[in-house]
Parts: C-alpha cells; sequence; structure tokens
C-alpha cells in the first residue's frame, strides 16, 4: 500500500510541476519530442540510461515493450501507450527509489480527472496507476502516470 501512495504523491507533483522529458522512447508515427530528438535517437537515449528500474510486472521495460498499444480505464476511457521516460534514481538516507513516467493520450472529451485507475491490458493484465492530465488538443487529453519503486 506504501508503494502505491507514494505513486500517487509523485504523481500528482510530477503532473502540476511537471516531469523532465529526458530521452523518451516513442512508438512508429508518433511525432519526436519538443527538443527536436527522433524516435531512434530517443531510443538510443534511452539505453544508454544510468537508473535501472527494478524488474517485475511494473518495470519500465515492461512497459517499454507495450508502446503504442491500447490500456482500457476504468472510466470507459481508451487510452494509447505514447512514452516511456528515462528512469530516475533518487536517494534519500533511508531508500533509494526509481521513477519512470508513461504518457498516454485518450480522445479529447474523455474522462481526465487526477485519480487512481484500474487499467486493464490485454497482455500486461490489470493494474492500478495515479494518472493526471499533462496537456490536450482539440483531438486528444494527455495523461501522464508517474511509477517509482523502491530498490
Amino acid at each position: 500500500i506504501l508503494r502505491w501512495t507514494g505513486v500517487g504523491a509523485i504523481g500528482g507533483l510530477a503532473g502540476y510541476l511537471g516531469w523532465p522529458d529526458r530521452g523518451t522512447v516513442y512508438p512508429q508515427g508518433v511525432k519526436p519530442s519538443v527538443d527536436g530528438a527522433t524516435a531512434r535517437e530517443a531510443q538510443t537515449t534511452q539505453a544508454q540510461s544510468t537508473a535501472s528500474a527494478p524488474a517485475g510486472p511494473m518495470s519500465r521495460e515492461a512497459f517499454l515493450s507495450h508502446l503504442g498499444s491500447t490500456f482500457q480505464l476504468d472510466s470507459g476511457t481508451s487510452t494509447t501507450l505514447l512514452k516511456v521516460s528515462d528512469a530516475q534514481r533518487t536517494a534519500s538516507k533511508t531508500a533509494t527509489f526509481v521513477s519512470f513516467s508513461l504518457l498516454f493520450s485518450a480522445p479529447a472529451g474523455s474522462p481526465s480527472e487526477s485519480r487512481i485507475y484500474q487499467a486493464t491490458h490485454a497482455k500486461m493484465g490489470e493494474m492500478e496507476l495515479f494518472i493526471s492530465p499533462v496537456g490536450r488538443s482539440k483531438e486528444l487529453v494527455h495523461l501522464e502516470a508517474i511509477i517509482s519503486q523502491r530498490v
């Protein structure tokens, strides 16, 4: 339970302040980041990341293998995973955490309040994610989840 509470707090704070976007990986057909990096450059940067996340069903690598795929939220919203950020390592006196963000897109007009959603993926199964809206256009709402794991 404490792990998921940390995800919610970090996700809310990151959504409010903005999460650093360093070397994200894009699925085929998605435009490159604002800094002009191409998808191939982003993948190279992604592979060179020094922070490593724990292995498992909620690992960064698990999400990377499903870029461009659909996640169904309990609100009835169908989202597409657009980006998985580099892992960032944060250490304190008592613990070390590895965090990364997930950027999803959903159709405009989709419910997009910040809260914990039950997300379902065809291959990854069910998971709880704290998701916050981080941008919108006429066609899409962008949603972000932050995963933070103790290592």
